[in-house]
């Protein structure tokens, strides 16, 4: 996605339903949220998925990170690579699975919604937070 292309995306996003799934997981993880987007000072962008949800903190598929709330605590996968003693070269590959895997879902509907006077983009994708499991699980299984 261009420059341009986020910026028109993000002025045109509908508003999340705070009733829908996904809005209650906002609700839900909120303190979480906002401990991330205080700290990182950066975009984020919510996948919803089953005991929690996913985050891309920045700016993908370029610059960016992910964390993983579960259990009400925040995973970053930088910390999860070195616990689970990743090589560089397996680090790589972790990343340009992430960056295939958002430019694959990059048209995907989004909405916004705000935590704490943060504005972040929410996909709610069964699909894209069943695969982003699946890279999440390749490491800690390492």
């Amino acid at each position: 996605m261009t420059i341009l292309e986020k910026l028109l995306a993000s002025k045109s996003l509908p508003e999340l339903d705070p009733q829908s799934n996904a809005g209650k997981t906002v609700e839900k993880l909120h303190t979480e949220l906002a401990q991330l987007a205080d700290s990182s000072g950066k975009d984020l962008e919510l996948i919803p998925s089953e005991h929690g949800a996913y985050v891309f903190i920045g700016h993908p598929p370029k610059d960016f990170s992910l964390a993983w709330i579960h259990d009400h605590q925040i995973s970053r996968l930088e910390e999860m690579e070195n616990e689970h003693h990743l090589s560089m070269g397996e680090q790589d590959d972790v990343q340009k699975s992430l960056q295939a895997l958002y430019q694959h879902h990059r048209r995907d509907y989004r909405f916004q919604a705000s935590v704490n006077g943060h504005t972040l983009q929410v996909l709610p994708s069964n699909a894209m937070q069943l695969d982003l499991h699946d890279i999440v699980e390749r490491v800690m299984l390492h």
